[in-house]
């Protein structure tokens, strides 16, 4: 059980990682944060030490990086089709101005 002052760090640092979340401008940059603190709290539970907190936090950040950069890859493709289908929808447009004399 978590004493009052376990529950104060736990409290402050799940905030910390919130308010820094909303910071993320991209995957990549969300993922590593996510995974770096994944990883920590898992080498903290595993290795009981600072040592196994550390490789934690190194591995998951590595990991979360590059999950979150495949799919920062894959948004900019799809937004790149999305572009390319715009520009083929304007190219086969064809305006007519017709001018009337009376």
């Amino acid at each position: 059980m978590l004493t009052g002052k376990k529950k104060l760090i736990v409290v402050s640092l799940f905030l910390a990682a919130v308010l820094t979340l909303t910071g993320c401008q991209s995957d990549a940059q969300s993922g590593a944060l996510i995974g770096g603190l994944a990883g920590a709290g898992i080498g903290q539970l595993a290795g009981r030490d600072t040592e196994g907190t550390l490789i934690g936090a190194a591995v998951g950040t590595g990991a979360g990086y590059i999950i979150g950069n495949e799919r920062d890859k894959k948004k900019a493709e799809a937004r790149r089709q999305d572009e390319i289908s715009d520009l083929r929808a304007q190219m086969n447009t064809v305006t007519v101005h017709i001018t009337n004399s009376n």
